[in-house]
């Protein structure tokens, strides 16, 4: 067990998961920290929640939530700083966390969130009401309140998470920009289904890539041939599966211009194919389309 899994998170909220936590599990673990580090850090960051409490209590007592959400916030400056000096290397991240004073790394880290936070509320903006976020039903309220977020003060309608709810914004851009590749009519007739999300979506394209389908015909006798056609006892036929990826490999780099998004889909459709073989050998390949009548519908060519 590493000398950060035994801190007091009450009195030092640090995630292990994150950079700073990491750096400090490290710096701690082989010694390259000051003895009383862990100290140092903890007073810091209850000035600065103290700091953030005050400025935002709405009585005459501080509330302990706003302390905390102000050490998380300290510690969330901290963390984009030392990721971006460092590079993400361990050792130089531990360095600089030593040869730094705190407030420095946390001003710059706020620079850094400030436009994130500013590029995070326009991705909300953008995707607040379009018809494509019904397949993530999931993740339309956080969205909405992202939207309001405003960066100068770091305030919004609920609990702001850099890393997560960038990457969340991130990932709904690319994909937002992937369905809409696919023709209107096709995106409307799905989204009428309560039971499609992404993953549905991703099942209509792999089947449609697999027979070699300009359409995307949910009928039947189309999934008897994608069946017998496409699978084997050992999942989906090796031609079948290149044929797919490759097309739909293609695709992604003509719609979706983030490069990190790109391997995401890609990767989920890889694991919605391997959900799909499993459908296969099962016999249950139909549940996956035929669970409620599709219209007919053009998915376009992939080329």
């Amino acid at each position: 067990m590493s000398r950060l899994a035994r801190v007091d998170l009450n009195q030092v909220p640090l995630d292990h998961n994150s950079f700073i936590g990491q750096v400090v599990a490290a710096g701690l673990e082989y010694e390259q920290l000051p003895p009383r580090f862990m100290d140092s850090l903890r007073a810091y960051l209850r000035i600065h929640g103290l700091g953030f409490a005050q400025r935002n209590r709405t009585g005459i007592a501080l509330g302990r939530d706003q302390l905390r959400q102000g050490m998380e916030r300290g510690l969330a400056c901290m963390d984009l700083a030392l990721e971006e000096v460092s590079g993400g290397d361990l050792n130089a991240a531990v360095a600089k966390l030593v040869s730094d004073p705190f407030d420095a790394l946390y001003k710059q880290g706020w620079e850094r969130a400030f436009r994130r936070l500013e590029k995070m509320r326009e991705q909300a903006r953008a995707l607040v009401g379009c018809s494509e976020l019904g397949f993530w039903p999931d993740r339309q309220p956080k969205v909405a309140a992202l939207a309001k977020l405003v960066p100068e003060t770091w305030a919004g309608p609920s609990a702001i998470d850099l890393r997560a709810d960038g990457r969340m914004l991130q990932e709904l851009t690319g994909k937002v920009a992937f369905v809409r590749s696919l023709p209107q009519p096709s995106v409307d007739a799905l989204l009428e289904q309560v039971d499609v999300d992404f993953a549905g979506v991703l099942h209509r394209v792999i089947l449609a890539l697999a027979l070699g389908r300009t359409e995307l015909v949910v009928k039947k006798e189309h999934v008897s041939r994608f069946c017998a056609e496409c699978f084997d006892a050992g999942g989906m036929r090796p031609h079948v599966r290149r044929q797919v990826l490759d097309q739909f490999g293609g695709h992604l780099e003509d719609t979706v211009a983030d490069a990190d998004v790109r391997v995401w889909i890609a990767d989920e459709l890889g694991a919605e194919i391997e959900v799909l073989e499993q459908a296969a050998d099962r016999g249950d390949l139909a549940a996956f389309f035929l669970s409620h009548p599709v219209p007919l519908f053009s998915l376009g060519e992939f080329e």
